[in-house]
């Protein structure tokens, strides 16, 4: 189907709505923020464009949107991989 829709040189708009559909629809759901397979069923998207993004797990979205929104927090996830090391 995209093939289809480059060969035709349809409008963007179409492209966009098909990858939209072919991600919905997607069997093999893989988190993009953490790459992991295993219950990724929250689709994701940017709240401001409505852009989706793809899916992820509850957790990795909530996770996301908290330092997206509070990105002074980012050094709380440094520190925290720090002080863990290896052993998460």
């Amino acid at each position: 189907t995209i093939r289809y829709i480059m060969a035709h040189k349809l409008p963007k708009e179409i492209y966009d709505e098909v990858l939209l559909w072919q991600m919905i629809l997607e069997s093999d759901r893989v988190c993009w923020l953490c790459g992991e397979r295993n219950g990724a069923n929250s689709l994701d998207h940017d709240h401001i464009t409505n852009k989706i993004r793809g899916w992820t797990h509850s957790l990795c979205n909530s996770v996301e949107g908290y330092i997206r929104n509070h990105p002074h927090r980012g050094n709380l996830l440094k520190n925290l991989l720090q002080f863990y090391g290896d052993d998460t």
